[in-house]
């Protein structure tokens, strides 16, 4: 079974957020911001990514303030969380 990390600074940000992936083999991955009504604002990562660290950057300077959510899949394991975008 595929094992990864994935970190980011806070859950609230202002405009960027920066987060780090970190995978211990090659995976398929897709990391993807969906706003409160579940529609995809955002494809951050979609295909094969190798092992190790991977930064991506979210820039979200085109959207409302509010609660979106992040989904991120690797291989078989998925993690969804909560942000909220204060301007």
């Amino acid at each position: 079974m595929n094992e990864w990390d994935f970190t980011y600074n806070t859950h609230i940000f202002e405009a960027d957020l920066e987060a780090k992936i970190l995978l211990d083999t090659n995976s398929d991955v897709t990391l993807n911001v969906y706003n409160a009504s579940g529609q995809v604002v955002c494809e951050l990562l979609h295909g094969l990514k190798a092992a190790g660290a991977h930064s991506v950057k979210f820039e979200a300077s085109d959207l409302a303030s509010g609660v979106y959510f992040y989904k991120l899949q690797a291989g078989q394991n998925v993690q969804a969380r909560k942000m909220i975008l204060m301007k």
